[in-house]
């Protein structure tokens, strides 16, 4: 890559062209505290087309600069203008994989890029990324990514901010935009944990899908006979997790007290607890085993093996 250091007047750089940022958000608290501190430690990488310069790697430490007042920064200037925007996607691309890890929504916006151009031009760019950036990455992976990079900037930033995991993150672009941002408006509304917030998410789309009803018509559905008033805010969250269970595995709340009857004889072994569903990961039993020595370890997962064989698992596992 034929590249030198130039100085550059800010003012020359177009920074309303993001064809090859993938960073995310476009503004970073964190790295505007280190410009002010120690200044640019990493010079931006540009290319001059048609007398202007384009940002390849680094334009959000280009718009950081020029909201600090600077005028002019020392970037690698490259020479070579044969290169096409798919082998500037490819170094952008790269250029933040080895620096940082790169993020879900930053994954969604190089997918959105790689998405406007060609399908010829994109399929090489995904083959030479494969083994990097977008690693274990597949196509219905990708279809997803793309439906993310295309939500409102306010469902990111929510996802981000409650540090949804990705997949529940990536439940949220199986939404509309309207119905995302109203999907977030509820998880804020009841102060949803992030487990709660993906749990909320696969129900929704459980529920539309089973009753064939739109997203606003699911949403009354859990609402509907949720008192407030004077109770804790606390209370009222169980109560909507309750009802949206409820609507969720219908014939496991009508049998529950019989079930939990059952789990509750395996449950009198000392050291050993069996939860079972509905949450959020779906017909899961999740069992705890507390151990002192060898011998209750295996006094225990002997306990767990009847509790396998038991018509209690089975009559748990038909109800959902």
């Amino acid at each position: 890559m034929n590249a030198s250091f130039q100085s550059v007047a800010l003012e020359t750089v177009d920074e309303s062209f993001d064809g090859f940022s993938i960073s995310w958000p476009d503004r970073s608290p964190r790295l505007e505290r280190s410009i002010r501190a120690v200044g640019l430690l990493q010079p931006p990488l540009v290319i001059e087309r048609q007398g202007r310069y384009i940002a390849v790697c680094g334009l959000r430490r280009i718009r950081t600069l020029k909201r600090l007042g600077a005028v002019e920064a020392a970037c690698r200037l490259l020479r070579d203008a044969a290169l096409g925007d798919e082998e500037l996607l490819v170094l952008n691309a790269e250029d933040n994989h080895t620096t940082r890890e790169v993020s879900l929504f930053e994954k969604a916006r190089l997918v959105g890029h790689i998405n406007r151009l060609s399908p010829e031009g994109g399929e090489r760019v995904w083959r030479r990324l494969a083994s990097s950036v977008l690693a274990e990455t597949g196509r219905t992976e990708r279809e997803r990514l793309l439906r993310l990079d295309a939500l409102p900037e306010v469902v990111k930033a929510f996802a981000a901010g409650r540090r949804l995991p990705p997949r529940h993150a990536l439940q949220l672009s199986l939404f509309s935009s309207r119905d995302a941002v109203a999907l977030v408006e509820l998880a804020e509304e009841y102060s949803l944990t992030a487990a709660q917030t993906g749990e909320l998410a696969e129900s929704l789309r459980e529920i539309i899908a089973r009753d064939q009803c739109g997203f606003e018509a699911a949403v009354a559905k859990i609402e509907k006979g949720l008192v407030e008033g004077e109770l804790p805010a606390q209370r009222v969250r169980e109560r909507l997790m309750e009802r949206l269970r409820g609507l969720r595995f219908p014939r496991w709340q009508a049998a529950r007290t019989t079930v939990d009857d059952c789990l509750n004889r395996i449950n009198g072994t000392p050291g050993v607890t069996v939860r079972p569903p509905p949450n959020f990961e779906g017909g899961v039993f999740r069992a705890e085993v507390n151990f002192r020595s060898p011998e209750e370890l295996v006094q225990r997962a002997r306990a767990l093996e009847r509790f396998a064989a038991s018509d209690a698992a089975r009559t748990a596992f038909e109800l959902l």
